[in-house]
């Protein structure tokens, strides 16, 4: 009967006979090995929990093909380990009552070099890629000509006359590209960049490859002038190694010298960090450490060490510093604050809060914040931020991320002047003491330098809040003392000229939402 049907594939035009199967009998995988596999073996050798790893529900995981890397049925070899775990009198723990099966195994293994299927037409290793009629081998030895096997596999490769479906091993068919790059037998530093989900999104082939649109596609498997393109793989870095940040701290392009990488994004070599611990590293060497050193320092050592990750990154990292959102996470960009932009990712506005947490007005960077952004005194409206500091358009803008602290303090663009400068005032502040000076909310700028009362206190402390430095009066006299007021005035009569600032009772007007026509950079005159 087999040979009637081989005879049959032949003249159909299907592959020659090997000599093996169709010459005499052979016990098979498919036919006589499989099934005392799956009763005997699999209940505890399958699945993600396989005993010893080795898990045997298909073919070549028997082989030590599957989720076990380790040769255990060798073809021809009477030692191979599949063999010995059941051998009689030799067998111990759970394989001692599989002996009965050890004299199938060994005619299977030695015999028969671990025969797929007694169908006649393949060699016996067909199926095995350890074996040299492994059907890989024989496809690039016909520089992978297709053809030959469709004509018993049918042209979509699904089965035709033979009824046996590439698909069945092969999950995208033939030429689909885990056929060939099969994740779990990654070689180097693959697995770690494929498979990352802790630390990173899973690097995708193009972002050191050149992805073909078709496996035919020059480069690929053959050169443009149809010889082979032999291994190794040629590297061509993508966006993700070739990123920058602001400022510019790119080095030199990213590089592959054949044995490892240098000058990649991925590896913190754009981020100006003298604690990065693996900034060129060989592609076959095992890694030292998996800790976050190996790209930037925790934090990193353009960072103040007091602050932690999850106040700028809180898309990213949580306060464990636990990644959240590995996708996120060397995905050639620097994600700083929440998805939405709001300044307050890093900045705690109100009430203000320094980068440990801190609110005290007696110390700095807290100090005189919160009496600026809520105002409490009532003696104008609430302070913005950009009265005395530059806001970037985004975080990466020049003078945001880029300088160390302290915040810059009265810096502008020529365009953008806070209110601190408003007419003509040329405000100071002394990083060393902590103090303002020519303000124009204390005493400074057009007219209140004109004013030459007494009590003005044109220079304040940062932190000296609720030390008598600001009352009624002490940025401009009551009444001031110039040509436009006189000594018979007091707080209840500038209503009279003031009315938009200041009510009958002499208090400041504050209205909804904390805004004041009182110290907003223009005198509100009525007469």
């Amino acid at each position: 009967m087999r040979r009637a049907v081989v005879t049959m594939l032949l003249i159909m035009g299907c592959t020659r006979a090997g000599p093996v199967e169709g010459a005499r009998h052979c016990v098979h995988w498919k036919t006589d090995v499989q099934p005392v596999i799956q009763a005997r073996c699999v209940s505890c050798h399958s699945g993600e929990a396989a005993a010893a790893g080795y898990d045997m529900y298909t073919y070549n995981g028997v082989l030590g093909g599957g989720s076990d890397a380790t040769p255990n049925a060798i073809a021809g070899e009477p030692a191979s380990a599949v063999l010995e775990a059941v051998r009689p009198g030799l067998a111990a723990g759970p394989h001692a009552t599989l002996s009965d099966v050890h004299a199938l195994l060994e005619e299977w293994t030695v015999q028969c070099r671990l025969s797929y299927s007694g169908f006649g037409v393949h060699e016996a290793g067909i199926a095995n890629p350890a074996d040299e009629q492994f059907h890989g081998r024989k496809l690039r030895g016909s520089s992978w000509d297709f053809e030959s096997c469709r004509r018993c596999h049918g042209a979509d490769d699904r089965g035709g006359n033979a009824q046996a479906s590439c698909y069945a091993c092969h999950s995208e068919g033939p030429t689909g590209c885990s056929t060939c790059h099969q994740e779990k037998k990654l070689s180097g530093a693959h697995t770690v960049h494929r498979v990352a989900p802790s630390t990173a999104s899973p690097t995708a082939c193009q972002e050191c490859h050149t992805v073909p649109a078709d496996w035919r596609a020059a480069n690929h498997v053959f050169l443009a002038d149809g010889g082979e393109d032999k291994s190794p793989a040629e590297v061509r870095f993508g966006s993700r190694a070739a990123a920058d940040v602001h400022p510019q701290g790119r080095s030199a392009p990213p590089t592959w010298d054949g044995a490892g990488c240098s000058n990649v994004a991925c590896h913190g070599d754009t981020l100006g960090d003298s604690t990065v611990h693996d900034r060129t590293f060989v592609w076959q060497a095992p890694a030292e450490t998996t800790a976050c050193v190996r790209c930037h320092g925790a934090p990193p050592s353009t960072h103040p060490h007091e602050r932690q990750c999850v106040e700028c990154h809180e898309q990213v990292v949580n306060a464990a510093g636990a990644l959240v959102q590995p996708l996120l996470h060397i995905n050639a960009r620097i994600e700083v604050g929440p998805a939405d932009g709001n300044c307050t990712a890093c900045h705690q506005d109100v009430p203000f809060k320094d980068s440990l947490g801190a609110d005290n007005p007696m110390q700095r960077p807290a100090g005189a914040h919160n009496a600026h952004l809520q105002a409490p005194n009532r003696m104008s409206g609430v302070a913005r931020c950009a009265d005395c500091h530059l806001m970037p358009g985004n975080v990466a803008s020049p003078g945001h991320l880029d300088s160390d602290r302290p915040a810059e303090v009265f810096v502008w663009e020529p365009t953008q002047r806070g209110l601190a400068a408003a007419r003509g005032a040329v405000p100071a502040f002394d990083p060393a003491s902590g103090g303002c000076a020519s303000t124009y909310c204390h005493g400074g700028g057009e007219g209140a330098l004109r004013d030459g009362a007494p009590n003005i206190v044109r220079a304040v402390s940062w932190t000296g809040v609720g030390a008598g430095q600001v009352y009624c009066g002490s940025c401009h006299g009551i009444p001031p003392v110039d040509t436009n007021h006189d000594d018979s005035m007091t707080s209840l009569t500038c209503s009279g000229c003031h009315p938009q600032s200041v009510d009958t009772f002499g208090r400041i007007i504050i209205n909804a939402g904390g805004t004041s026509r009182h110290v907003n950079g223009v005198v509100d005159v009525t007469r």
